[in-house]
């Protein structure tokens, strides 16, 4: 029997009418897109923005704690890569948090990176253009995922690159189990399956994945 555009609401990433609630139910309320295997977070569920911050200042991100830097591994490498194309290129770190470790990271490499989060930095013109943008540990929070990548897209430039990392689901029936669905802040689980879609959203014409959920875009404007 179709889905009743009433009762279950539009994927937040491929807009599809598709969606199922996930079932048995986890703590928070869930739903799963079969066209683009995302799964989201209810509306009612969604944390308030003051829960968020307060959540994010629980962070204890150090630049001077060597195991967190060493998460930061894959990107550095594939950031230096695709910096290695360009002269002097412009970075940004799409969601860098209240302690921005990879900020200050790329700068040692000699990098030009800058941050922008919506509760820390958050100023950012939707004029600026960056070359590379990265989005580490980010996208899960996403409550409105499509209408954030086509901001992404907005400021990343033509022939720009965008690298994200997260944690990929399992499928529906793994959330009940997974640590990373019991973030409340975390409001959004993708996996391989939703890497395509991004890619249409961003105006990639192709991606890599490095590893599971190190994700490399490439954008080729003409």
């Amino acid at each position: 029997m179709p889905n009743d555009p009433a009762q279950n609401p539009l994927c937040r990433l491929c807009e599809s009418t598709a969606t199922t609630k996930v079932t048995p139910a986890p703590a928070r309320p869930m739903w799963h897109c079969p066209d683009c295997d995302l799964i989201f977070v209810g509306e009612s569920a969604l944390p308030t923005r003051d829960r968020e911050r307060e959540r994010y200042l629980q962070h204890r991100n150090r630049i001077d704690d060597f195991g967190y830097v060493a998460t930061f591994d894959g990107i550095r490498e594939a950031v230096r890569v695709c910096a290695a194309a360009q002269p002097n290129p412009r970075i940004l770190d799409f969601g860098c948090g209240p302690a921005p470790v990879l900020v200050e990271l790329l700068k040692r490499d000699g990098l030009n990176a800058t941050g922008y989060d919506p509760f820390f930095a958050p100023s950012l013109n939707d004029d600026a253009r960056f070359d590379i943008i990265t989005c580490v540990e980010t996208v899960e929070h996403f409550a409105q995922p499509r209408a954030t990548f086509e901001r992404i897209a907005k400021v990343l430039r033509p022939n720009g690159t965008f690298i994200l990392q997260t944690q990929w689901h399992a499928g529906p029936m793994s959330i009940h189990h997974w640590w990373y669905a019991r973030d409340d802040t975390h409001v959004a689980f993708y996996c391989a399956a939703t890497m395509p879609v991004v890619a249409d959203i961003l105006n990639a014409d192709r991606f890599e994945v490095l590893s599971e959920g190190l994700c490399v875009f490439h954008r080729h404007d003409r």
